[in-house]
C-alpha cells in the first residue's frame, strides 16, 4: 500500500490515475513510486523534492497510459465496477474464503455495502473507510437498553470487530487488485485498533455442572456434547452425521472431516463415557421432543436418519442464557462451551500439545490464550528441578 509511511497522491495522465507517489520518512524523506502492472511495483525515486518526484512518476505513467501496461488497461476497463459487484466476485472467486467464513462476514460486508454498494470500487479511499468504521464505533454493534432512557441503543463495535472490518475490507480490495478492478488496496492503511493480549476462559468443572443441572433436557444434551468435545456449535456439531461416530472402535471417537472444520483439517476427538451413552441412546432410540399445544402435549420423534444432522434444533442460545442465570453464572453462549472444553483440559493438567490437538487449534499461540495457570505451572517446574539438585 503506497501510504504506509506517509500520504500518497496520484499522478494523472489525461485524467487517468495510474501511478502514485508517497514520501517515506523512514528513508530520509525520499519520495517513492507505486504502481501495479500484473504485479506490484514500488521503488525509490531518489529525490526529496515533490516536483521532481512528480515529474519522474509521469515518465513512468506515460508508457503505461499508452497501453504498455496490461494491468492498467484492465483497471481502466473496470472503472464502472461497483463495490457490490466486487464483493460478489470475492464471494464466488476468492480461494481462501470457505462457506463458513462467507457466512460469518456477510453481516459486516452488508453494512459496508449499504453505504458504498453502488460506489465504484476505484473511488474508495482510505479516509472513506476510516470514517465508515469510526462511525460504527458510535452507531454500530448490538443493541442494549439505555439505563437512563430505557430505550434500546447500539453499543458500538469493539476493537476486535474494528479489526475484523479492516481484515474483510482488505481482502475485498486486495482481490480487486488481483482481478484488475483496483490499483491499490485502500483498507491496508487503516489503523488497527489495540486489542492487547486477548485471553479466553470457559467454565470450570463445578460451574459446568451447575449449568447443566439448570438446563432443560435438550439444551443439556447439546451443552454436554459441546463441553466434552470442543466442537464448534453450528459449523461442526450442525454438520455432524452418523458417519462421524465410531462407537464400536477400541477407542470410541468422533471423526470430523476436513471440509467441515474451520481450519480445513480433520479432527479426531475421543468420547467421554457420558457422551458414548448419549450417542448410543440417540442412535438406538432417537429423540423425543414434547411440544406444548393448546389441547395438550404433542410428542415429536426424530430418528436421526443417515446423512442427516445427528442432533437437530441447535439454537439453544436463549435457553442457555436462562439456565446460566438460574445457575448464578454470567452470560453463557454456545461458543463458550468450546472454551470450557479447553479450560477443563488445562485444569486437569493435560499437556498443551494434547490440548492443541484435541481443540483443533491452528497454532499453539491460540491454545496458550486459555492457559491462565501457566505461571503457577512454571513455578512448580522450577520447584521440581530444585528437588533434583543435591545440596551439600
Amino acid at each position: 500500500m503506497p501510504g504506509r509511511n506517509g500520504s500518497y497522491e496520484p499522478v494523472s495522465i489525461n485524467g487517468d490515475i495510474e501511478v502514485y507517489i508517497y514520501k517515506r520518512e523512514d528513508r530520509g524523506g525520499t519520495y517513492w513510486v507505486y504502481y501495479r502492472d500484473h504485479k506490484t511495483h514500488r521503488h525509490s525515486l531518489k529525490t526529496k523534492n515533490r516536483k521532481v518526484a512528480h515529474r519522474k512518476a509521469q515518465q513512468i505513467a506515460i508508457p503505461l497510459g499508452q497501453g504498455l501496461g496490461g494491468q492498467i488497461q484492465q483497471v481502466r476497463a473496470n472503472r464502472g465496477v461497483t463495490c457490490r459487484e466486487l464483493v460478489e466476485r470475492v464471494y464466488s472467486e476468492h480461494p481462501k474464503w470457505s462457506d463458513t467464513t462467507k457466512e460469518g462476514n456477510r453481516a459486516q460486508l452488508e453494512r459496508f455495502l449499504s453505504l458504498f454498494g453502488e460506489t465504484p470500487a476505484q473511488s474508495i479511499t482510505t479516509d472513506m473507510l476510516v470514517s465508515f468504521v469510526t462511525d460504527l464505533r458510535k452507531t454500530g454493534g448490538r443493541l442494549a437498553k439505555d439505563p437512563e432512557t430505557g430505550q434500546m441503543r447500539p453499543q458500538g463495535i469493539s476493537n476486535s470487530t474494528h479489526n475484523k472490518y479492516k481484515a474483510y475490507l482488505s481482502t475485498v480490495f486486495r482481490h480487486g487488485m488481483t482481478v484488475g478492478v483496483c490499483n491499490f488496496n485502500p483498507a491496508a492503511a487503516m489503523p488497527n485498533a489495540p486489542t492487547g493480549d486477548r485471553r479466553y476462559e470457559g467454565l470450570h468443572e463445578d460451574q459446568l455442572n451447575a449449568l447443566l443441572e439448570a438446563c432443560p433436557p435438550h439444551t443439556r444434551m447439546i451443552a454436554t456434547i459441546l463441553a466434552d468435545t470442543g466442537l464448534r456449535h453450528k459449523q461442526e456439531l450442525g454438520s455432524m452425521t452418523r458417519a462421524w461416530l465410531h462407537l464400536e472402535d477400541e477407542s470410541p471417537h468422533i471423526a470430523a472431516p476436513w471440509d467441515k472444520t474451520k481450519n480445513s483439517t480433520p479432527r479426531r476427538i475421543p468420547l467421554t463415557q457420558r457422551l458414548q451413552a448419549i450417542f448410543r441412546e440417540i442412535i438406538g432410540e432417537g429423540m423425543h421432543f414434547v411440544i406444548e399445544a393448546g389441547d395438550g402435549a404433542i410428542v415429536r420423534e426424530y430418528r436421526c436418519p443417515n446423512g442427516q444432522c445427528l442432533v437437530p434444533y441447535l439454537d439453544i442460545r436463549r435457553s442457555l442464557r436462562s439456565a446460566a442465570r438460574r445457575a448464578g453464572l454470567d452470560h453463557v453462549h454456545p461458543h463458550m462451551l468450546r472454551h470450557t472444553f479447553v479450560t477443563r483440559l488445562l485444569d486437569a493438567n493435560v499437556p498443551l500439545e494434547a490440548v492443541n490437538h484435541l481443540a483443533g487449534h491452528k497454532s499453539f499461540a491460540m491454545t496458550k490464550r486459555y492457559d491462565h495457570a501457566e505461571l503457577d505451572r512454571y513455578v512448580g517446574a522450577i520447584a521440581a528441578l530444585d528437588e533434583t539438585i543435591n545440596v551439600d
